[in-house]
């Protein structure tokens, strides 16, 4: 502020501080002014005379200078290389505070000045810069529009692959408990190319598995079907079975009176079994003798039953029920 006070003095008429970039700096505002006088007369007036018109000129010249603002007229700005010599005065002014002189204007060293550009030139320029400017705008507000289109298109068809993606994973969720874990482990551990080949190998092993699963479970059912046919085959065995045992009983006990009837014939008549009764009464015997015996289906899981041991006394009852037979 003391340089421009110096340097400027009266024609310093605005400065303002702004803080508003990472650099403080100042605004300045400085009007070139020089001290203008009255023009004065240089010749007389249509019916002046010599007297009034040296009157005209002495009133004239006595008039005080004006203050008027002008570049061309100023004694400072009007030097050649003033802002040269103006930016050198300022840095020397503030040398003590480390700022460093700045480069030439351009033309300033040769002392070339700046051509003057005529307002319509420099506003058709103007004009064809911002054609130039609108045109690329448009330019690329196509592009960006292209571009939007394209990734709209890519956008569709990720959404339309990411749903068959889903559908494709569904299905496969759908071929069984033990193949989804494998498959899971094979989304993790294969990208993408192997994943679609490996899903198709899951998918006709999966079919396979199905396929085999129908022939097991058509094999259990002709299993059934047979395990049925044997019960029933095996439950008619045991009724007849339960016949043949209540035949032998029948043969057993009645080849029981008939031993002792004809024994005790014989003791009391004193005669001896004929040949031919006794090999009747051996075939009698061994067709009453106990054979294998088959049982039912819920029975061959059962363990078998303990022998009860018959008293003496109760084969002696049963002898003497014979006799007495």
């Amino acid at each position: 502020m003391e340089w421009l006070q110096t340097e400027y003095g009266d024609d310093l008429a605005h400065v303002s501080l702004h803080l508003d970039e990472d650099t403080p700096h100042l605004h300045v505002l400085v009007i070139p002014t020089y001290a203008k006088a009255a023009r004065v007369p240089g010749r007389r007036k249509r019916g002046e005379t010599s007297e009034e018109f040296e009157a005209r000129k002495a009133a004239v010249a006595a008039q005080d200078t004006v203050r008027t603002a002008g570049r061309a007229s100023s004694p400072y700005w009007s030097r050649p290389f003033a802002r040269r010599d103006a930016r050198k005065s300022y840095h020397a002014a503030v040398e003590p505070l480390g700022l460093g002189y700045g480069r030439d204007f351009i033309g300033e060293a040769t002392g070339e000045k700046p051509q003057p550009k005529a307002t319509g030139k420099w506003v058709r320029e103007q004009a064809a810069e911002l054609r130039d400017r609108a045109a690329d705008l448009d330019k690329r507000e196509r592009q960006l529009v292209t571009r939007e289109v394209r990734l709209n298109e890519q956008e569709r068809i990720a959404r339309a692959q990411l749903i068959e993606a889903e559908a494709k994973r569904d299905s496969l969720i759908d071929t069984g408990k033990q193949e989804r874990a494998r498959l899971i482990d094979v989304q993790r551990r294969w990208d993408a190319r192997k994943l679609s080949r490996e899903a198709k190998k899951i998918e006709r092993r999966a079919d396979a598995l199905v396929q085999r699963t129908e022939r097991v479970v058509q094999r259990e059912n002709q299993l059934d079907q047979r395990s049925k046919n044997l019960d029933s085959r095996a439950a008619r065995l045991a009724g007849l079975q339960d016949e043949l045992d209540q035949d032998r009983e029948d043969l057993r006990t009645a080849h029981g009176v008939l031993s002792r009837v004809l024994g005790w014939i014989g003791r009391r008549l004193g005669l001896q079994v004929p040949p031919k009764l006794q090999d009747a009464l051996n075939l009698i015997e061994d067709a009453a003798r106990p054979r294998m015996r088959i049982k039912p289906a819920e029975e061959l899981s059962a363990p078998p039953p303990k022998p009860v041991e018959q008293p003496l006394d109760e084969a002696r009852a049963d002898d003497e029920v014979g006799l007495s037979f």
